[in-house]
């Protein structure tokens, strides 16, 4: 009987997961949202920072904006939007992400960083207080 609810439980969950198509040249990956850890700008690219690996496409940040929208996804800096469910730890100038990784934070998004957080982590009825603007 638990075995056929765990079964049940992860097809339900394979069919709720959000997906992000990257077309790189001729090929289209498709990538969970939930294992995006951050997105980073390097020159005309986007680098997509997955937990296993980094994939790189040309693009711009702001075209993210749609689909990363808070309080989930939230810019850190002016180059980086990351995964708030990923977020290991706040600091004044800096995030620490669960992979280690520290990503620098600006003064201008640590009010919203933290909103975000809390929504995500803590109160989900912070939500209605998060600024209804994308990234």
């Amino acid at each position: 009987m638990l075995d056929t609810l765990n079964a049940a439980s992860e097809i339900y969950k394979r069919h709720q997961t959000s997906f992000f198509i990257v077309k790189k040249d001729d090929t289209k990956y498709r990538i969970a949202k939930s294992d995006i850890i951050y997105f980073d700008t390097e020159n005309h690219y986007i680098n997509i920072h997955t937990f296993d690996m980094v994939h790189k496409f040309r693009s711009k940040l702001s075209e993210l904006n749609d689909e990363f929208a808070k309080p989930m996804f939230a810019k850190c800096n002016r180059g980086i939007i990351l995964n708030v469910e990923h977020i290991f730890s706040i600091h004044k100038d800096r995030v620490m992400m669960v992979n280690k990784e520290e990503l620098p934070l600006s003064r201008v998004y640590w009010e919203d960083i933290n909103r975000c957080y809390l929504a995500v982590h803590v109160d989900p009825d912070l939500k209605e207080f998060i600024n209804p603007t994308q990234v």
